[in-house]
């Protein structure tokens, strides 16, 4: 009987994978594509075993924008402030509350290339979610005023506690690390002084180049009538202005060389973090370092779970993650461990151990087919929410490669071959980050 159990896994995983394909198919529906006058994009796509709706606004924008250190933070900022309260709707409050009394959810969601005003509501609701999204993107106050309140009062005590927050945390020394000047890799806020600097003005400016409908796709997924939705989206959107296409941002270069850093901590836990620059989801090698990083560390059949934790009991978690959706271009993969401090320093070897052996040895035919099946899989659950479905849809149309850019990401994982995984090891596993966090 155990000699079957990895023959009946594999299988399992084949079938799953084979499956895949068909169950989206009839989870995501139909879906319908179209283009406004003034250049905004329409996604439309139906899952009519829900009894809810999501509208989403995705702009073609985030923090690669922030090439000069005095704009970091601007698009969080800008963002912020575009949610404080729009000429209709004074106040967050005035956005928030009436989704919410009807058992909605409204929010934002921001990556490094794309920036998403969502709202979520049950059907009949859904010329309430279309309005307050329209709202947003078209009409934010920025009352001079409110926002010059608004700064003073997040240049005290928020900015000092997020200060001290950067300067310990292991995650964001390890984005440091990896990012070096590009704007990946400071921290998405911003200074106090830089926020000073800046005045009403400044954000309204923003706000005109970069959220514009000729820069942004509107995303409308869950349960309606085609014919309603496009009569509230010409209603809400048809006559909203093009402008000027915006500039693409200079390009930034990541940091290089191998970084090894210690910062204090509190509590009784040690965390190490092993971290490596690599190229995004779109890039050719995309596919292979998303197997690679399923196999490392996703789940407990994974590299760190079965050796850190199951067989020498050196972590209290561990895992790996390739930030391909946070971060477009470039992109990195690490893995974490949380371990006692006395146990730091094999934490170190068996990590540096692992990413050697990727680059020496081929994965088994069951571990790539597992790494396969787990990526695919664990987005695809993902997505099952319209929220992420938006999500992930409005990050694809945004790096290029289409609303269904994921179903393209998929088939290329599919076709991932061992040596693919060796060959990006090779490649990226060269200059390691090295983070550790220890109690004072």
């Amino acid at each position: 009987m155990k000699r079957l159990l990895p023959v009946l896994t594999v299988l399992a995983v084949i079938l799953t994978l084979a499956i895949i394909p068909a169950a989206a198919e009839v989870h995501a529906g139909e879906v319908e594509s179209y283009m406004l006058d003034n250049g905004l994009k329409v996604v439309l796509q139906h899952n009519d075993y829900l009894d809810t709706v999501t509208v989403g606004i995705a702009f073609k924008t985030g923090r690669e924008c922030e090439v000069d250190p005095q704009d970091h933070g601007l698009h969080f900022w800008t963002t912020f402030f575009m949610t404080a309260g729009t000429n209709r709707r004074p106040y967050f409050s005035g956005i928030s509350r009436p989704i919410e009394e009807v058992g909605g959810t409204f929010n934002y969601s921001l990556k490094g290339s794309t920036t998403l005003f969502y709202a979520k509501v049950t059907t009949p609701n859904l010329y309430l979610a279309v309005d307050t999204i329209g709202d947003v993107a078209r009409n934010p106050s920025f009352d001079k005023s409110y926002m010059e309140y608004l700064i003073n009062y997040y240049c005290g005590d928020y900015m000092t506690s997020r200060t001290k927050y950067v300067e310990t945390s292991p995650y964001i020394r390890l984005r440091e690390g990896c990012f070096g000047n590009h704007p990946y890799g400071y921290d998405h806020i911003g200074t106090t002084e830089a926020l000073r600097r800046r005045n009403w003005a400044y954000f309204r400016k923003h706000y005109q180049k970069y959220f514009i409908p000729n820069n942004a796709v509107l995303l409308v997924t869950g349960n309606f009538e085609s014919k309603t939705a496009k009569k509230y989206i010409a209603e809400c959107f048809g006559s909203w202005k093009a402008a000027p296409e915006p500039p693409k941002p200079p390009s930034v270069e990541a940091a290089k060389g191998e970084v090894n850093l210690v910062v204090p901590g509190t509590g009784n836990r040690s965390y190490v973090y092993l971290g490596y620059r690599v190229p995004g989801i779109a890039h050719e090698d995309g596919p292979a370092l998303a197997v690679l990083n399923a196999i490392w560390g996703q789940g407990l059949g994974s590299h760190l779970f079965q050796e850190l934790r199951s067989q020498q009991g050196l972590a209290y978690e561990c895992s790996s993650s390739y930030k391909w959706l946070d971060f477009a271009e470039p992109s990195m993969l690490y893995a974490y461990v949380a371990t006692a401090p006395q146990k730091v320093t094999a934490v170190q070897e068996t990590l540096r151990a692992q990413a050697e052996r990727f680059r020496n040895e081929l994965v088994s035919d069951n571990e790539l087919a597992s790494g396969k099946a787990k990526f695919i899989i664990n987005v695809y659950r993902a997505m099952e929410d319209t929220i992420e479905q938006v999500i992930h849809m409005g990050f694809f149309e945004a790096i290029g490669m289409g609303y269904d850019g994921f179903e393209q990401i998929a088939q290329k994982v599919r076709n991932v071959t061992a040596a693919d995984v060796q060959k990006v090891a090779q490649k990226y596993f060269v200059e390691p980050v090295m983070i550790t966090q220890n109690p004072k």
